[in-house]
């Protein structure tokens, strides 16, 4: 298995690797790559509903947020409430940044898997309603890896 940057802040892809066939090592191998990286590609997967729930769950559990500070909406501690505006205009301003953008041009047989605690996510519409589309989505939940401490953020 290899793991190659694809841009400075984010994004690695993962190659010589068969998703549907990992055993422990390469899990723990992804694990810290995907701690490290936040958006892992790995090109030419095919795998059944099994072995992408199987993949999914080397992430383990995605929730509460590791990175709570900010009072959450009672009895949903996933979900923070931000009353800063100036903040969170500030937040967007640096995440959107060119350089802390990983933007995936998605090929037949690509599996990606990225950290919604660190990475933000956003569709872009660069297809018509002609042109064949299919995906397959699977989320991991429940307890925050210990791992996730670990993991260096770089600074605003």
């Amino acid at each position: 298995m290899q793991v190659r940057p694809l841009c400075g802040a984010l994004g690695a892809e993962v190659i010589e690797v068969d998703l549907s066939r990992l055993d422990k090592a390469a899990g723990e191998a992804i694990r810290n790559a995907w701690y490290k990286h936040l958006v892992l590609v790995f090109p030419g997967q095919d795998l059944s509903p099994e072995a992408q729930i199987a993949f999914t769950e080397l992430f383990g559990p995605v929730e509460p947020h590791p990175l709570r500070t900010r009072a959450a909406v009672d009895g949903h501690p996933e979900v923070l409430i931000l009353e800063n505006r100036p903040l969170l205009e500030l937040l967007l301003e640096v995440a959107t940044r060119p350089d802390n953008v990983y933007r995936h041009r998605w090929r037949e047989g690509d599996v990606l898997t990225r950290d919604n605690r660190s990475a933000l996510h956003y569709a872009v519409l660069d297809y018509t309603e002609d042109m064949p589309r299919q995906l397959h989505r699977s989320t991991a939940g429940g307890e925050v890896p210990d791992q996730i401490s670990k993991a260096s953020s770089p600074a605003v």
